[in-house]
């Protein structure tokens, strides 16, 4: 690819005796390397195109004898990124690197799919083994991020969280996802207690979740409606009549109470609404302990005892008609 700039770099004090080496300094160039990258145009001039720049690296000699030499910076491998080395000695810029990662994790391409794409539409030809070798140093550039992340969410006043399955290699873990109105934080693990108690100890906010038991552990949790209301259509649909019943009448409270605290948000006066529906969450209550106690019905009975487990967090809302219903709303 032809050169389309060069960057020199050397030393700007003696390492010896620490004086000023200014332009006149005898330099000489030792070593060198090509750094391919895009750069994008402006609003006004949108595009992008590919830059080849050639960097060079100087021993620069002092009047007091001593030969300072420049060297690109590196970072050797940690214990968590074993083999992983950050260098500005690299073949791919930062902005064809960002590219690489988002064809990877958001487009989920795979290596020979990069390459062939980067190729076709760029006319850039690099090797599965960089195309790797990017989205591995890529993460750990982005390591020192988590923390941030991690700050920023336990700072939020409303913070969803939610997990489902995750196969790797064939072997189950989890995916967990933090969100809250300004950060997303994704973790890959075993389903453990651990990693909540660790993120969300010290957490002071609101917590959307579903019914997972150690969320239970947070003391200021709203419960996701979305869950309850599948499970208790499944629930209504079923051709055992006393779980039918059940199911139907968990959707009926479900649905009467989201139309309160709709109307609301939408401009009704202010009122108490666990105040107002009293009487009938109360009968609802004694349904589920009923149901809890008596019914044959194995997933009726689950959902009874999870209305009861997180019978606080459920109705929260009623008492604070602005916070969401669901695990997805408002984020």
């Amino acid at each position: 690819m032809p050169i389309t700039g060069v960057e020199h770099h050397y030393a700007c004090h003696c390492a010896g005796c620490g004086q000023e080496l200014t332009g006149d300094t005898p330099k000489r160039a030792y070593t060198g390397f090509y750094t391919i990258d895009i750069e994008y145009g402006e609003p006004d001039k949108p595009g992008i195109r590919i830059s080849n720049i050639k960097h060079l690296y100087y021993d620069s000699s002092c009047d007091c004898g001593h030969t300072t030499r420049i060297a690109p910076h590196r970072e050797p491998p940690e214990e968590l990124f074993e083999g992983i080395e950050l260098t500005e000695w690299r073949l791919v810029g930062p902005a064809l690197m960002s590219l690489i990662i988002f064809l990877n994790m958001r487009m989920r391409m795979s290596r020979p799919r990069i390459q062939e794409f980067l190729l076709l539409w760029l006319n850039i030809e690099l090797s599965t083994g960089t195309i790797n070798q990017c989205i591995h140093e890529g993460g750990r550039a982005v390591d020192p991020i988590e923390n941030q992340m991690v700050k920023e969410l336990l700072d939020s006043k409303l913070l969803h969280a939610d997990e489902t399955t995750w196969l790797i290699a064939g072997k189950p873990f989890w995916l967990w996802v933090f969100a809250s109105s300004t950060v997303t934080l994704y973790y890959i693990t075993l389903r453990s207690n651990e990693l909540v108690r660790n993120l969300l100890g010290e957490y002071k906010g609101w917590l959307m979740s579903d019914g997972y038991q150690v969320y239970r552990e947070i003391h200021k949790r709203l419960r996701c409606w979305a869950h309850l209301l599948r499970k208790a259509k499944g629930i209504a649909e079923s051709l055992n009549l006393e779980a039918g019943t059940f199911g139907k009448k968990a959707q009926e409270l479900l649905k009467t109470l989201m139309d309160a605290v709709y109307q609301v948000r939408e401009g009704s006066p202010e009122e108490n609404l666990e105040e107002k529906y009293q009487i009938l969450l109360e009968d609802f209550k004694a349904e589920c302990e009923r149901i809890k106690g008596e019914s044959k019905h194995k997933k009726a009975r689950a959902l009874a005892v999870e209305f009861l487990n997180d019978w606080e967090a459920i109705f929260m809302v009623l008492r604070h008609p602005h916070m969401p219903l669901t695990n997805v709303e408002g984020v």
